[in-house]
């Protein structure tokens, strides 16, 4: 505070700071006629695409539905993940076990009844005693192409990730979902609290990762040394003992998701979510559960679902570094085929 007022003494101080006010103004004017222009255009192109008698949002699910599939490297990647989904479908499935499509794979299945053309993961959600029973089955299992393990981020948070044995690249995301102790007069304050023991994690996790020389990384796995391993472990075994955790109407993400996931995805009812909707959602030729609201979930975490996004990129570059090596092995292994 006193350093600050010491500056503002100085008259170069005060004409920065003004020169700084005018660029952000600026800057906010062209942006705002930037998202303008973008909303006209918009409008112009369905306008223009609307068949005789057809109503504005039947248009729209039309052309997304005939937006042509990805090709190449992009369309190898999304088969492969695929088979992976199908896999876990398989095992939840004969085993009686629940999951659910979510974020971008779930509006690729409403809008696309696949992948979206330029998405390049698949995130699929699960209440956490039934992600532990799949990875009993799936990992001990010595028929089974894949593996589940987690994975620590560098935001901090954790994502269980099921990957072929025999490939580095290639996966799909499983985030896994706890019921709270919390009634409707503390649930506000159960989830602020639960957010700062999510943030605490988060930090801890990442001041170990950064001791370690492996900020640098992606992803850490919490087999990067024994070392590691044991800080994990003992940091996972304070959260298995939150007075939060437990039976009651309300559920989240897991707090060792890590801060950013959960504040996404907020504080959920089961009453709200539950019961599954089975079979609800077409993907790539299969079925698969969604929650009871989807839609309405889906509008609050993308807004328009049926509007264009702002960029279109593909959104995990930097962990498919040789993926054509993976993809070429699966090829020869048959498990996927190149599509003509």
């Amino acid at each position: 505070m006193f350093k600050e007022r010491i500056l503002h003494l100085f008259p170069s101080y005060r004409i920065g700071e003004g020169i700084i006010k005018e660029l952000r103004a600026s800057n906010k004017c062209i942006m705002d006629r930037i998202n303008d222009l973008d909303a006209k255009n918009e409008y112009l192109f369905w306008l223009t695409n609307i068949m005789t008698n057809e109503l504005p949002l039947d248009a729209k699910r039309r052309i997304f539905l005939e937006t042509p599939k990805a090709v190449g490297t992009t369309r190898g990647i999304q088969l492969a993940e695929n088979q992976i989904l199908r896999t876990i479908k398989q095992t939840c499935d004969k085993n009686n076990l629940n999951f659910f499509l979510m974020g971008g794979t779930l509006l690729g299945a409403v809008r696309h009844r696949g992948f979206i053309p330029w998405d390049d993961d698949i995130d699929i959600g699960m209440m956490k005693p039934d992600l532990m029973k799949l990875i009993s089955i799936i990992n001990e299992s010595p028929d089974s192409m894949i593996q589940i393990k987690k994975y620590y981020q560098f935001n901090g948070g954790t994502v269980y990730k099921a990957k072929y044995k025999f490939t580095k690249t290639i996966f799909v995301d499983i985030f896994p979902f706890e019921p709270l102790n919390a009634t409707d007069e503390n649930a506000n304050t159960v989830w602020e609290e639960t957010q700062n023991i999510a943030s605490d994690f988060s930090s801890r996790i990442l001041a170990e990762v950064k001791a370690k020389g492996l900020y640098q990384q992606s992803l850490v796995t919490p087999v990067a040394s024994e070392e590691m391993d044991l800080f994990f472990r003992n940091l996972e075994q304070e959260l298995a003992n939150c007075k939060y955790l437990g039976q009651g109407p309300y559920f989240s993400e897991c707090i060792e998701n890590g801060y950013k996931f959960r504040k996404s995805r907020g504080l959920l009812k089961f009453d709200d979510l539950y019961p599954l909707l089975t079979d609800e959602v077409e993907f790539e030729g299969e079925k698969y559960s969604a929650w009871k609201n989807y839609m309405t979930r889906l509008e609050m975490f993308f807004g328009d679902i049926y509007s264009f996004p702002k960029c279109i990129v593909q959104k995990h570059k930097a962990e498919f570094e040789g993926v054509e090596n993976d993809l070429q092995s699966l090829i020869e292994k048959k498990i996927i085929e190149v599509e003509k």
